[in-house]
Parts: structure tokens; C-alpha cells; sequence
């Protein structure tokens, strides 16, 4: 008896803690999908407005009239780079990505400048749970070249389609089995949405 009890505990921690995974994936997709969007609304703008340069100061202002301060001035030029990167073929495997990436994991990815090294990163952070600090302190480092990486062996490719063909059905190789892998999506910019969303629920709660 003691032991089915024991066995029903561990799968009752299982099942929340697979709950809270899918919670934070959730959260953090529909996060990063806000971000993509404006990101979109930005570029274009920036490429059709006679008034280019003025265009991230605009959005950088409606959107922090919107939400509080959220973000920064370079949030809002990342936000730029967000969009160019994950356009044409390449827009479904955003939110490939999004499923275990934060915002703040994203970033250091855009400002790496190889697309291998693009590939590098990203399948690290999955594969070994990175939090942001740790990716950052490995970019910096010049962790891909210290490791020797052979691109041309690189064969689980996100930005780079096989035979000039995007796989719309890829998925990772290699993805952490540690739960910290989902705690990471939940990052500072993540929390201070949530916040948002609370206070927006209880004024349409009082109203």
C-alpha cells in the first residue's frame, strides 16, 4: 500500500510539473508572438515610411504608453532584426523556437552574426538548458570556435533550409530532459506582461 502510495505522489508531481512546462511554453509563445508581431508592424513601416528613422521612437512610445515601460530602446531595435530574421520561409520556424526560447534568449541570438553560429546557439540552449547568462557568457566567449564545430556536419539546421527547402515539421534533434529548460522561458519580460495582464483582468473585473 505504502509503495502505490509512493507511486501515485510521483505521478501526481509528474503530471504538475508537466503541466507547468506546457503553462510556460504556452505564456511564453504568445509573449513572443506580441514581440514578432509589432516587430513585423515595425519593419514595414521602417521600409515604407519616408520617415524611417523616427518610426522606432514612435512605436518605442505607443507601446510603453500601452504597457507601462515594458520595453526598451533596444528592445525596439532588436525587434527589427527579430523580424528580418524570421521572414519568408523562415516565419513558421519562429515559433519553433519560441517554444524554448525566452525574449532575452532571442536577443543574444540576433546579434550573433554567422547564421551557423545562429544554428550553434540556439540547438545549445536546447539541448544543454542555457539560461540567459549562460548563452551570453558562451557568445562571448567565443564558445563556437573554441569547440571546433564542423558546420558542414551541422545537419539539425534551423535557419538554413536542406536543399533550398523549408521543413515545416522540424523539431529539435536534442532537447534538455531538465525542467529548467521551461523555467528559463519564464524571463523578466515575461513576468512584467503577466503583470500587465493581471491588472488589466482586475479593472475589467471592477468595472
Amino acid at each position: 500500500m505504502e509503495h502505490s502510495a509512493d507511486n501515485l505522489t510521483q505521478q501526481v508531481h509528474s503530471n504538475f510539473e508537466e503541466s507547468l512546462h506546457n503553462v510556460f511554453r504556452l505564456l511564453n509563445r504568445e509573449f513572443c508572438t506580441l514581440i514578432l508581431k509589432l516587430a513585423r508592424e515595425l519593419r514595414e513601416t521602417t521600409l515604407l515610411s519616408k520617415d524611417a528613422e523616427s518610426a522606432p521612437n514612435c512605436l518605442l512610445k505607443e507601446v510603453n504608453l500601452k504597457f507601462n515601460g515594458l520595453f526598451t530602446e533596444d528592445d525596439i531595435y532588436d525587434m527589427i532584426l527579430f523580424a528580418e530574421l524570421f521572414s519568408g520561409q523562415l516565419r513558421p520556424v519562429a515559433f519553433i523556437v519560441m517554444d524554448f526560447l525566452s525574449w532575452s534568449h532571442i536577443k543574444q541570438i540576433l546579434h550573433v552574426r554567422e547564421i551557423s553560429q545562429k544554428d550553434f546557439y540556439v540547438n545549445l540552449v536546447v539541448s544543454e538548458a542555457l539560461t540567459v547568462s549562460e548563452l551570453k557568457s558562451k557568445i562571448d566567449s567565443n564558445y563556437f570556435e573554441d569547440v571546433n564545430t564542423d558546420v558542414s556536419s551541422f545537419t539539425n539546421s534551423i535557419f538554413t533550409p536542406t536543399d533550398g527547402k523549408r521543413n515545416l515539421s522540424w523539431t529539435f534533434n536534442n532537447v534538455s530532459e531538465s525542467p529548467n529548460l521551461y523555467y528559463n522561458l519564464v524571463d523578466e519580460k515575461l513576468l512584467r506582461y503577466l503583470c500587465y495582464a493581471k491588472s488589466q483582468f482586475e479593472i475589467k473585473k471592477n468595472m
